[in-house]
């Protein structure tokens, strides 16, 4: 499924669960429409829809949970019901793109309880900026995404004190760095949460408002007892994509990912000419090879032909190839995700997809 990289849009791709499909939200000046694109493979029920209010973890086994997701911002079903496989359906809404541009999109099946999620994201490119904190009372990340659609702070915060608890604190963005910074105008109300523990839900916030910052930007939060104290300060700092390429010079192939941020989903770009399908019908990512260091040097033998499986997908339960959703294989099986490669045709496509960019082989 394919749709315009135009401003003033909002998209959900959903791939788990084994569902597949995409949500569209469009701004048209006077209301936000809803499209929904949607199918789940051989298992069919109707599924409930909302709108929680924490971008997805796509980097765990299961990153709808609740304590991932967190709480309902938006109740989809109430307004235009319960959403059916082969759906294409579209709708006229009262939301907001600024107030849900990153949160989290979740589907849960009415009969089976699977839960398939994805985060709103703009179409286009999104400028990421990221803070790490280290003290002196709190430590975490704060991270700033910005886009004409709307700008969204997500931050993880907890107590790298004894007296650790969860905690609210007041913030504020400088224009400039920690030590001569001044503040901006406050873009958004409300404080920061800060948790007894690294990762906890009751250390996480996010809030979003119509607009985007400019300049250098350094994020400080103050002592929720003491309100003029310091607890945290660290400059927001941009984001570089990364990208790992495989070519196959002498079967004319080749294999992109690209990935802007960490909250992002990473592109991934194939290209395999005739001559290459012919003789090729699975391609993969591989864990390393073993390097070995003696007196003859560096020798590099060849992949041990183990998929890349992190996440530990079980392979008596994969399904066949291009079939399921992208959590049912493992996160090397580039095939059994996207399909294999064929007998006569050229392949060329780009897929969004979930996850980190890692160097692999």
């Amino acid at each position: 499924m394919q749709y315009n990289s135009v401003w003033g849009q909002l998209a959900a791709h959903l791939n788990s669960a084994g569902v597949r499909g995409i949500v569209q939200l469009r701004d048209n000046g006077t209301s936000v429409n809803i499209r929904v694109q949607l199918r789940t493979g051989a298992l069919s029920e109707e599924f409930v829809w909302k709108i929680h209010e924490f971008p997805p973890d796509m980097e765990v086994k299961e990153p709808c949970a609740d304590d991932k997701i967190g709480r309902m911002y938006a109740d989809l079903t109430s307004a235009f019901g319960r959403l059916r496989p082969g759906q294409d359906l579209t709708v006229a809404s009262g939301l907001k793109l600024w107030a849900v541009v990153g949160r989290s999109l979740v589907l849960r099946g009415v009969a089976s309880g699977r839960v398939a999620c994805a985060p709103l994201q703009p179409a286009g490119r999104v400028a990421t900026l990221r803070a790490e904190l280290h003290g002196p009372q709190l430590g975490g990340r704060v991270a700033l995404r910005q886009s004409a659609a709307g700008s969204g702070l997500l931050s993880q915060l907890y107590h790298v004190t004894p007296a650790r608890r969860d905690s609210l604190h007041r913030w504020a963005l400088l224009r400039g760095d920690c030590e001569r910074g001044e503040p901006v105008p406050s873009p958004v109300e409300g404080p920061l949460a800060a948790g007894r523990a690294p990762g906890v839900l009751t250390g996480r916030t996010f809030v979003s408002w119509n607009g985007m910052l400019d300049g250098a930007l350094s994020i400080v939060i103050y002592g929720d007892k003491d309100t003029a104290s310091i607890a945290a300060c660290a400059p927001l700092r941009p984001i570089e994509p990364r990208q790992a390429v495989a070519n196959w010079t002498d079967l004319g192939g080749t294999v992109l990912l690209r990935q802007d941020s960490p909250y992002d989903a990473t592109l991934v770009t194939v290209q395999f000419r005739r001559e290459a399908v012919r003789k090729a019908y699975s391609y993969g990512i591989d864990e390393l090879p073993t390097i070995s260091r003696g007196e003859i040097g560096v020798m590099c033998p060849n992949v041990r032909g183990v998929i890349y499986n992190p996440l530990g997908v079980s392979a008596d339960r994969v399904p066949s190839p291009g079939e399921g959703s992208f959590e049912q294989y493992a996160v090397g099986d580039l095939s059994g995700k996207y399909g294999p490669l064929g007998e006569n045709s050229a392949v060329e496509f780009v897929q969004t997809e979930p996850g980190k960019v890692k160097r692999r082989r």
